[in-house]
């Protein structure tokens, strides 16, 4: 078997490998930098809040007695369908 082609392939997947290593140090690296630059504008420039209008002209109320009928409705459906 032929030893330089095999220390050349293992040199150049090392050299791949190491490419994709460093950029990805560099990326995470530019990550906590944007990091650290957004909490500081954020600390002298706050996003605005918009704080959403409630209409409470009519508020629903829930009917138990409805309720329970509906789902004793859906019980009896159920069981009848079952057999």
């Amino acid at each position: 078997m032929n030893t330089e082609l095999l220390k050349t392939g293992v040199f150049v997947m090392l050299m791949g490998m190491g490419t994709v290593f460093l950029f990805l140090l560099i990326m995470i690296g530019m990550m906590y930098v944007n990091s650290y630059i957004l909490k500081f504008i954020n600390k002298y420039c706050p996003e605005e809040i918009e704080t959403p209008q409630s209409n409470n002209k009519k508020s629903k109320s829930i009917d138990l007695g409805e309720v329970a009928a509906a789902i004793a409705i859906a019980i009896r459906e159920r069981s009848k369908n079952a057999k």
